[in-house]
C-alpha cells in the first residue's frame, strides 16, 4: 500500500481551446504553486494544464472523501506560466480581495488563446526595461473632449517612443479597440498593434510574436486581459472610456478590470492614465484627495453645437392611441425628416421595454446567471415573445412567473428598441428606417454597413441603443432620448452619473438638437446638463456621497449567502456579532438557483475612522471583514462597491 506523507489537492484548467474555463481536480505529492503548468491525464490522454488553486489535503479531506469522482495524480510539473511575477501578484491580489477562486481570476485576466501559446510567448519574453523617469508609477487623469484626448495621446505616444518606451491603451470593448487603433496608428502604422478576443487564434499568435520581437517601441491598443502579454518596455498604461460599465466582468462577482489595470501599473512601477469625457465620480473625488495628478485641469463644461431640451410629457393618453413620442417631439422629428435631416432615436435597451416587474410584489425579472434585468423581445420571424438577458444571452420563456411570489402578473416598464421601431413604422412610414442594437447587428461589418447606409440617406431615422453611437460616421441633425425615466428607478448611487454619460455620448453625435423625454421633473443632473456645466452637479454629488457614506469615502462590501432558512438565520446571528463594530445591514432576496430558498445579503461599509486613536488603515479593516466572511460563510459571493445594493 502506498502511503503519502505529503499531499496537496490542486484545481487545474486544461489548456485546450474548448475547455479553458473547465476546472478539474487532481492531487500532487510534491509542493505546487498556483500558476504552474503541469501534465495530467484527461480521458486517457496526457495534456497540459494550469494549476490555479492549491489546498493542503487536510483542509479538504471531507470534500475529497464525499466527491463522486476518483482523485487522480498530477503526472509531472512542466514549469511556470509565461506571465511576469507582477502579473501573478496581481492575480493573487484580485483573488484575495474579491474572495474568488483563482480558477476564475486566471481566465478573466489572461486571454483564452494565450494559455495554448505558453512556449511561444515564454521563449520571446525579455526582461522588463527599467523606466527611468520621474513620472514612473505616477497616476494621472485626463478629462476632456474626445478630440482633445486623441490629439494629446498621439503626441504622448511619439514622446514615449523618443524615450524608448512603449505604450498600451486599454479599451472596454472590441469595437472601441478597433476604432482607437485607427485613430492612434496614423503615421506609425508599423509600430501600432491591436488585440482583442474577437481575433482568430492564428492572428493573435502572429501579433503576439511581433509585439514581443519588435525592437522599436510600439503602441498596443487592446482590452484589459491582453495586458498580460509581457512586452519588455511598457512605460505607460492608458485606460480609456474609464467610466464604461463594460470594464466590469459579466459573471459574478463582476470584477472591476479597470481597477485591475491600475493595480498592475502600481505593482510594475508604470505610469497610469485614466481618460474620459466625464470620468467616474470616484476617480474625480480620489483626485481631489491627491491620489491623481491632472494632465490638464478637468473640464466640466462640454462642447458641441447641439442645443439640449428636456421635454416633460404631461398630456393625457387615450386608450389605443399611445405613442412613445410627445406631440411636440413628433412634430420636431417630422420637420427634421422633411428637411432631409437624419434623426437618431435612442432607447435604453433592446426589446419591447427596459424592465419587467411583478405587479404584485415589485420584484424585477432578472437573469439567474448574471443578475442583469431580463428583457422581453418579439422574435422578428416567429412573432413569439421571449425573455433574453442582454449581458450573457441566456433565454427564458415569456410564460415565466415571479421568482419571489409566483405571480403571473408581470408588467412592462420603460420603452425598448422594438417599441420605438414599431412606432416609427406607424407614425413616419415614408422615412427610411434603420436599426442598430445587439438584436439586429451580429458583427462589426454589418454595423458598419448600416451606419454607412444611414449616413448616405436623406430624411432617415435610426433607432438604437448605445451600440449605435460607435457606428455613426457623421453627426446626426437631431437626437431624441425617447425615455430616461426607467434609469432613475434603479437603486444605485451611481445612477445620475450613468445618465450624464448617456446624454454626453448622444450629444457628441448630434449636430443641432438633442431632446430628452421624461414624465418626471427630475432636476439634478438633467438641469445641469441643459446648463452645459456639470461642475456644480459634481460638487453636489461629492457632498452627498461623503454625507451618506458611499465610495470613495467608504468601501462597500456586499456578501451574498445562499442556503436553507435555518442556516441563514444562524449565519446572520454569527456575522452580526462578529461584524458588530461595522454595523452591518442585511436583507433577503429570492434564490435564483433553488426554488423556495432565499439569499442573505450582508452589506458592510468600511471607511476611514474619525477617531484619532484608531490607527488601523482602511485596507486592514477590509481584510478583517473579508476574513470573517470567508471563515463563517466560505461559499458566499463578495461584491465590492456594487452598482446596485439591493439586487
Amino acid at each position: 500500500m502506498l502511503v503519502c506523507l505529503y499531499m496537496q489537492v490542486a484545481s487545474v484548467i486544461p489548456l485546450k481551446k474548448t475547455s479553458v474555463f473547465e476546472t478539474l481536480t487532481y492531487f500532487s505529492t510534491e509542493p505546487l504553486e498556483a500558476g504552474t503548468l503541469v501534465s495530467v491525464k484527461l480521458r486517457g490522454k496526457s495534456i497540459k494544464a494550469l494549476v490555479t488553486d492549491v489546498e493542503e489535503i487536510a483542509n479538504v479531506k471531507s470534500a475529497v472523501k464525499n466527491a463522486d469522482f476518483v482523485l487522480r495524480p498530477i503526472e509531472s510539473t512542466l514549469g511556470p506560466l509565461f506571465i511576469r511575477e507582477t502579473y501573478r501578484t496581481l492575480i493573487d491580489t484580485i483573488a484575495t480581495t474579491s474572495l474568488s477562486k483563482k480558477s476564475f481570476v486566471y481566465p478573466t485576466l489572461i486571454p483564452a488563446s494565450f494559455f495554448t501559446m505558453n512556449d511561444i510567448i515564454a521563449t520571446r519574453t525579455k526582461a522588463p526595461t527599467k523606466i527611468k523617469t520621474e513620472m514612473a508609477s505616477e497616476k494621472l487623469i485626463f478629462q476632456a473632449a474626445l478630440h482633445e484626448r486623441l490629439s494629446r495621446y498621439r503626441t504622448y505616444i511619439r514622446e514615449a517612443f523618443a524615450r524608448k518606451e512603449s505604450v498600451i491603451c486599454l479599451l472596454p470593448t472590441l469595437h472601441d479597440v478597433e476604432l482607437w487603433h485607427t485613430e492612434l496608428s496614423r503615421g506609425i502604422e508599423e509600430f501600432a498593434f491591436f488585440m482583442h478576443s474577437g481575433l482568430t487564434d492564428k492572428t493573435i499568435e502572429t501579433r503576439a510574436k511581433k509585439i514581443l520581437e519588435e525592437p522599436h517601441p510600439i503602441v498596443i491598443i487592446s482590452t484589459v486581459p491582453f495586458l498580460s502579454l509581457p512586452r519588455h518596455d511598457i512605460g505607460t498604461i492608458i485606460l480609456e472610456h474609464e467610466s464604461s460599465s463594460a470594464f466590469r466582468t459579466i459573471p459574478e462577482p463582476h470584477l472591476d478590470l479597470a481597477h485591475a489595470a491600475e493595480l498592475y501599473a502600481s505593482l510594475s512601477g508604470i505610469r497610469f492614465i485614466r481618460g474620459d469625457t466625464l470620468l467616474t465620480l470616484e476617480t474625480l473625488m480620489r483626485r481631489d484627495k491627491g491620489e491623481y495628478t491632472d494632465i490638464a485641469p478637468p473640464s466640466f463644461r462640454f462642447e458641441g453645437t447641439a442645443d439640449i431640451h428636456v421635454v416633460v410629457r404631461t398630456e393625457a393618453e387615450k386608450i389605443g392611441s399611445w405613442s412613445p413620442f410627445d406631440a411636440a417631439v413628433k412634430q420636431s422629428i417630422e420637420e427634421t425628416v422633411n428637411r432631409g435631416g437624419r434623426v437618431f432615436l435612442f432607447a435604453l435597451r433592446n426589446g419591447l421595454a427596459t424592465e419587467t416587474k411583478c405587479r404584485d410584489c415589485a420584484q424585477s425579472v432578472s437573469c439567474e446567471y448574471c443578475n442583469a434585468p431580463l428583457v422581453l423581445y418579439r422574435d422578428l420571424e416567429t412573432e413569439k415573445r421571449v425573455f433574453i438577458c442582454n449581458r450573457c444571452k441566456r433565454h427564458r420563456p415569456s410564460e415565466t412567473v415571479c421568482i419571489r411570489c409566483g405571480s403571473w402578473n408581470l408588467g412592462l416598464y420603460g420603452i425598448g428598441v422594438d417599441t420605438v421601431v414599431e412606432a416609427v413604422k406607424k407614425e413616419f412610414p415614408s422615412a427610411p428606417l434603420f436599426r442598430i442594437d445587439r438584436e439586429s447587428v451580429k458583427d462589426e461589418k454589418s454595423g458598419q454597413k448600416i451606419g454607412k447606409e444611414f449616413g448616405k440617406s436623406k430624411g432617415a431615422i435610426l433607432v438604437g441603443t448605445e451600440m449605435a453611437l460607435s457606428f455613426l460616421e457623421e453627426p446626426v441633425h437631431e437626437s431624441v432620448i425617447v425615455s430616461i425615466d426607467s434609469l432613475f428607478g434603479i437603486p444605485s448611487f451611481r445612477i445620475e452619473e450613468r445618465v450624464a454619460h448617456i446624454v454626453l455620448d448622444v450629444l457628441e453625435a448630434t449636430e443641432r438638437h438633442l431632446i430628452i423625454q421624461t414624465r418626471i421633473e427630475h432636476g439634478g443632473v438633467l438641469t445641469r446638463l441643459t446648463e452645459r456645466n456639470l461642475l456644480l452637479w459634481y460638487k453636489e454629488q461629492k457632498e452627498e456621497r461623503e454625507l451618506l457614506g458611499f465610495p470613495p469615502y467608504v468601501t462597500i462590501l456586499k456578501y451574498r449567502i445562499a442556503g436553507p432558512e435555518a442556516y441563514l438565520r444562524e449565519i446572520k446571528k454569527v456575522l452580526d456579532e462578529e461584524l458588530a463594530e461595522f454595523s452591518p445591514d442585511s436583507f433577503r432576496t429570492p434564490s435564483k438557483k433553488v426554488k423556495g430558498e432565499e439569499c442573505l445579503n450582508i452589506i458592510v461599509r468600511v471607511g476611514d475612522s474619525k477617531n484619532p486613536e484608531d490607527k488601523e488603515p482602511r485596507k486592514e479593516k477590509e481584510a478583517r471583514v473579508r476574513a470573517i466572511l470567508k471563515e463563517h460563510a466560505p461559499m458566499g459571493v463578495l461584491f465590492v462597491n456594487p452598482d446596485n445594493l439591493l439586487a
